[in-house]
């Protein structure tokens, strides 16, 4: 899915509360993948916009965006319910991929 959505670009858990999953929202697919499971989170920024990798036992998920920081604390902290491309307040995401491991 490579356009932007109306939809917001990440949803949070409420009330302070993690989950056990992040589901990466792809429009006509979805794909729940366990936290247990993310290895390795990487967060890069060059002028062209920010990049995050994150690095599952199996797979890995590239978002691709800007203002992507806020995102990376999110995630860092387990609060991240879904990712999909999208506008938040601070944050675009403009492309999502999956890769095999």
């Amino acid at each position: 899915m490579d356009t932007l959505d109306s939809k917001p670009a990440y949803e949070l858990f409420t009330q302070g509360t993690g989950g056990m999953f992040l589901t990466a929202d792809f429009g006509n697919e979805k794909r729940a993948l366990p936290l247990l499971a993310l290895q390795v989170m990487t967060s890069t920024s060059e002028t062209e916009g920010d990049r995050l990798i994150l690095e599952f036992t199996n797979e890995n998920l590239e978002i691709t965006g800007h203002g992507l920081g806020e995102l990376f604390d999110h995630l860092t902290l387990g609060r991240v319910k879904t990712v999909r491309v999208g506008v938040s307040a601070k944050i675009r995401i403009e492309k999502i991929s999956c890769l095999k491991g």
